[in-house]
């Protein structure tokens, strides 16, 4: 299962194509979208998997099913708010962001703090871009283009490439 993070709201066409494109390889590599179930990242991914035959599983927020985009097949409405990154980032063998903000960065780290790969999408914006990683020499934090980030995270996976 591969976690989606980004932030939710507003994206760019660049940054809807990046999702899509992350989310409907992710279903071709038979493997299980989980994200936070909620609009921009979320939904642009989960678009992807669905439309590519994939499954995908939304851990809310909220304490409201009906939250989810539309493209989340189970919802799991938590009431939890951000605590909910734990949940996801737990349940997922390796994660890969998108774009992102502050809720994005405490996944980040809750995944880094579980010893799963994270692979950031290189050209996404947000935390991925902005934010200067290398200095903190975090182990089990990646980089990737669109293209090669889904084969980087199951490699990472597939060969136990975690330190």
């Amino acid at each position: 299962m591969l976690a989606v993070i980004g932030r939710d709201g507003e994206i760019d066409d660049n940054v809807r194509k990046i999702c899509y494109n992350i989310g409907r390889d992710i279903a071709k590599a038979d493997c299980i979208l989980i994200c936070g179930g909620m609009n921009g990242v979320m939904e642009g991914a989960c678009r992807g998997a669905v439309e590519n035959n994939g499954l995908t599983i939304g851990i809310l927020p909220t304490g409201n099913k009906e939250d989810a985009n539309e493209y989340v097949q189970i919802s799991i409405a938590t009431g939890i708010g951000f605590a909910r990154n734990a949940i996801i980032t737990s349940a997922a063998d390796g994660i890969i962001a998108i774009n992102g903000r502050h809720g994005t960065l405490s996944e980040i780290g809750y995944a880094l703090g579980y010893n799963k790969p994270v692979v950031l999408v290189e050209g996404s914006k947000g935390v991925c871009d902005d934010v200067d990683f290398s200095k903190a020499k975090f182990e089990n934090l990646y980089k990737a283009d669109a293209e090669d980030a889904v084969n980087l995270v199951i490699n990472l996976i597939e060969n136990r490439i975690v330190k």
